[in-house]
């Protein structure tokens, strides 16, 4: 295979946009949600694994907060698990929110049990995510967040395996 089908090939299962805004960030986790929503094949939810990666304040935990009221949270019901590491939220489907910034090596990783949690039928966001990437299932979405300004954000959006390219198909429309 050539250099360019290659770069052909990883440029399809990627998807860049901009958010302007608390606002824009909002609109594009509904649309993630509905993406999901739509490869739940007879409504029952497969897992889905998503890295948030970006740098402090670029808004991992706010992405989080309006993906989950995209699956029913109430406002208020979603915290950053900075310090208690893994968060549950009955939704439907259920959301995990893990922040990895405090876990410092494989064996803490492997301690928490999220293995067992990457193959639960919910919707696994995983902040700081690529410091554990050898550790993470192959089929997986990885959502970087880079900062432009003080509002505006560059997020790109990149699938790994089958389950992923679906949702990353639906969410470029």
């Amino acid at each position: 295979m050539s250099g360019n089908q290659t770069e052909r090939d990883h440029a399809s299962r990627e998807y860049t946009t901009r958010w302007i805004g608390q606002e824009g960030c909002s609109r594009f986790a509904y649309e993630f949600a509905a993406a999901i929503r739509a490869t739940q094949k007879n409504g029952e939810p497969k897992p889905v694994i998503v890295r948030l990666d970006g740098t402090l304040g670029a808004g991992k935990t706010f992405f989080t907060q309006q993906l989950a009221k995209a699956f029913g949270a109430a406002d208020g019901d979603v915290t950053s698990p900075t310090f208690v590491i893994i968060q549950s939220y009955p939704t439907t489907p259920p959301i995990n929110h893990l922040d990895l910034y405090r876990v410092n090596d494989d064996y803490e990783f492997l301690e928490l049990g999220i293995e067992e949690m990457f193959e639960q039928p919910a919707i696994m966001l995983v902040e700081w995510g690529a410091k554990f990437l050898s550790l993470f299932p192959q089929d997986h979405l990885g959502l970087e967040i880079d900062v432009l300004n003080e509002c505006d954000r560059l997020v790109t959006v990149k699938s790994y395996g089958p389950q992923s390219d679906l949702i990353l198909l639906q969410l470029r429309g």
